[in-house]
């Protein structure tokens, strides 16, 4: 990076990081063991670092980015994972491709943090969600970067978008004033953790390499004297687990077993052109540019839609009726099925079968999650339990009991069991011990998650160990709501921020926090009516 920063900087001007796919406790250790002398140099040692921060359900990454650039869940957003079908409007999506990398503008209607700043300047290298940025940087801009993606060199690709740097200088040069908040997505981490695993050494030299880079994106501010002005994150989407060598579960052979047969079930990712790096330059997708009708007459040769994403799938289901004369009639895609119809669903003439048992007993199906009028009913091979969102002085706040058989989530074990007491509790409670849970988040995301009709009729979640993608056979995946990949590292340091570190935050607090650190009145934010809260008090120096 070369460029000369002729144009003013702000006195608070922020460089936000997003690396896709880093667990926490792999970066802390080594940053702790010297491996990345950078950010602990240039933030660490100068800055705070989260104890525990939390990503949200499901752990993927645009549903993810979405949610740390608006304040708002998956539920709120609607950008419920990489890949999902709405049964109202019959569209698909799946981001995973060049035609619907950038589809997030068009797929929510909550506010960016890049539109809470305007008319201030803002850039965005390489995030999908860029809604409001003055100078954006895409995925397919760059033909070198994208030369190097398809044939996976990925600590060139990670090179090559932390070079764009030098074009925000450059446009600051032009524009009169730096952006006041720069968002810069690192892609190669996650890929390299898919490929060669998570706590590999190709994993952590990936994260050295980041580490590389940072340093020269620090000579560049120091070089041109702002580099006191400028605040730095370093953060991610989500994390990782390991998945074992072939327990990849197909959700196809999973429906087919239960004796759902024949073409009654499709894939979403068979409607868009995402299998493989090469297809990224093919354009046509099925789903685009069809009417409604012609959609619908399409999808009536179903009556089962499922999306993966990753460690999470979401079955999308037809109601079948039988009319005055005993005939099986299928209902539109947009009436969605009530528990006692999953729980006696037909798979043939006279044949009825409790669909989330039979899903259960595949191996590699760990849990069920039904939306119930706003509550989530949480299924595992051992028992039931549920979530119900309810309001505490004029705060959302979650009642979490079992309703049968062992606790799916393990909530029963551990001091947070004083919180299963039948009654209501906000989210700081919840929150309170959940750097010792084993699915840290959940009680107060996935209510919210389930009721959104494009999530599905049911949401499945992999076993420890296991995901949905049998034909990619990763080594790593996520989607989940696993520690491993719902925990992510922050680290912050800047102007006005202290030394030390804090205990929990959530990636729905970053987008409040980051808006009242660069100047938003807290009134702006709060009309907005955001899942976040602003932690940046407990940031600030004295």
């Amino acid at each position: 990076m070369k460029s000369f920063i002729a144009a003013p900087v702000p006195d608070r001007t922020m460089v936000l990081f997003i690396i896709d796919g880093c667990r926490a406790d792999v970066m802390y250790d080594l940053i702790e063991s010297g491996e990345m002398p950078n950010i602990k140099k240039e933030i660490l040692e100068r800055g705070i670092a989260a104890e525990n921060a939390i990503t949200c359900i499901p752990s993927t990454t645009f549903s993810a980015i979405t949610t740390s650039m608006t304040g708002k869940y998956p539920g709120e957003t609607g950008i419920v994972g990489n890949r999902w079908f709405d049964p109202v409007k019959l569209e698909s999506r799946s981001y995973l491709n060049r035609a619907g990398y950038y589809k997030v503008r068009e797929d929510t209607d909550a506010k960016t943090i890049f539109q809470v700043l305007l008319p201030r300047e803002t850039a965005s290298i390489l995030s999908p969600v860029n809604k409001g940025a003055a100078f954006i940087v895409k995925m397919d801009s760059n033909y070198i970067g994208m030369g190097n993606y398809m044939i996976g060199r990925w600590e060139y690709v990670d090179r090559v978008y932390m070079q764009h740097l030098d074009d925000v200088a450059l446009y600051a040069n032009k524009a009169g004033i730096f952006p006041v908040l720069t968002v810069v997505h690192m892609p190669s981490t996650d890929h390299i953790g898919h490929e060669s695993g998570c706590i590999s050494e190709e994993y952590k030299d990936i994260l050295k390499n980041f580490d590389s880079l940072l340093g020269e994106a620090v000579e560049l501010f120091t070089r041109n004297g702002e580099r006191e002005k400028i605040s730095i994150i370093v953060t991610a989407d989500h994390g990782q687990v390991t998945v074992g060598e072939s327990k990849h579960a197909d959700i196809k052979k999973v429906l087919k077993d239960i004796g759902i047969r024949g073409s009654k079930i499709l894939n979403v990712s068979k409607l868009h052109n995402d299998k493989g790096s090469m297809r990224w330059f093919k354009k046509k997708d099925r789903m685009n540019g069809v009417s409604y009708r012609r959609r619908e007459k399409q999808l009536k040769r179903y009556n089962i839609i499922y999306a993966v994403n990753g460690r999470c799938a979401y079955i999308y289901i037809r109601k079948n009726r039988k009319d005055e004369s005993g005939k099986e009639k299928f209902q539109s895609w947009d009436e969605r099925l009530n528990l006692e119809e999953i729980e006696n669903y037909t798979i043939a003439k006279g044949v009825d079968v409790n669909l989330i048992n039979k899903l259960l007993e595949n191996e590699g199906v760990g849990f069920a999650v039904f939306g119930n009028n706003g509550s989530a009913d949480i299924y595992s091979e051992y028992g039931k339990s549920s979530v119900e969102e309810g309001i505490v002085e004029g705060r959302k706040a979650y009642k979490y009991k079992v309703i049968y058989g062992e606790d799916p989530l393990c909530m029963n074990e551990g001091p947070w069991s004083r919180l299963l007491d039948g009654n209501f509790h906000t989210v700081d409670k919840w929150l309170e011990y959940s750097n010792q849970q084993r699915y840290p988040g959940v009680i107060t995301q996935i209510a919210s998650l389930v009721n959104n009709p494009r999530s599905g009729d049911l949401v499945l979640f992999a076993s420890e160990g296991w995901d949905f993608e049998p034909e990619k056979k990763n080594n790593a995946a996520h989607g989940g709501f696993e520690a491993g990949e719902m925990r992510i590292p922050f680290l912050w340091s800047g102007p006005g921020i202290r030394k030390g570190s804090i205990g929990t935050i959530r990636s729905v607090d970053i987008f409040p926090t980051i808006a009242e650190y660069l100047g938003v009145a807290k009134e702006r934010v709060n009309e907005i009516r955001i899942d976040g809260v602003s932690f940046l008090d407990e940031v600030l120096s004295p």
